[in-house]
């Protein structure tokens, strides 16, 4: 029994070691996914869709993220997901559920696809604007042996503040524009007389300069 629990612990330190974030700053969320999982972003017409599956191509984990108006909520997604993913399903669950603080609803399906009997689960979410749903298939007959192994990705799902999102840094310029003039000519040692400056133009004018001067380093 102690040879056993130490051995995995040993897989879960060696899983956790191997795993890495998967960071959405746009749509506010993250999930940490093992790195030799086979990983695909990309957009199904609004919809931002992230594709996970493992090295085994017996669990599979989308998660679909999107800006829902106000008033949504995790039902009408479900509704909505139903209808369009899960029309020949059959629902076994669904209750309230909440993930790393984020509440939603969980549903479970059971449903055959190209001949395979594959158990579905869901979460649904709403939050600050932004409709989440995650959901992982796994082969019936495997779910004993890979249930764990997906909801120990699904679980670390998590939404994140916008403001929390990476924001660029503003290096204050070293130098100052000065003297700048705009006009429709321009004189041979680059300069505008003061006859051509002007802050406005004619639409038929076909040239607009602009000269400036600067201070400190350029």
């Amino acid at each position: 029994m102690q040879k056993t629990i130490f051995s995995f612990l040993f897989l879960m330190f060696s899983m956790a070691l191997s795993a890495q974030w998967i960071t959405d700053n746009e749509y506010a969320f993250k999930i940490n996914v093992p790195s030799n999982w086979t990983q695909e972003s990309k957009f199904d017409g609004t919809d931002k869709v992230y594709d996970f599956l493992d090295p085994t191509q017996n669990v599979f984990i989308e998660v679909r993220a999107f800006k829902v108006d106000n008033g949504a909520s995790a039902d009408m997604l479900a509704q909505a997901f139903e209808g369009q993913f899960l029309s020949t399903a059959q629902r076994v669950a669904f209750e309230p559920y909440t993930l790393n603080n984020t509440a939603g609803k969980f549903a479970g399906y059971t449903m055959t696809i190209d001949g395979l009997n594959v158990g579905v689960g869901t979460f649904y979410a709403v939050n600050n604007g932004i409709g989440y749903i995650m959901w992982s298939m796994i082969e019936t007959r495997l779910y004993n042996q890979y249930s764990a192994t997906g909801d120990a990705v699904m679980n670390t799902f998590t939404t994140i503040n916008k403001s929390s999102a990476a924001k660029p840094i503003v290096i204050k310029a070293p130098f100052k524009l000065t003297n700048m003039k705009l006009g429709s000519a321009l004189t041979a040692d680059y300069n505008i007389l003061p006859q051509n400056e002007s802050t406005s133009f004619e639409s038929s004018i076909n040239e607009i300069f602009v000269i400036w001067d600067w201070e400190a380093k350029a």
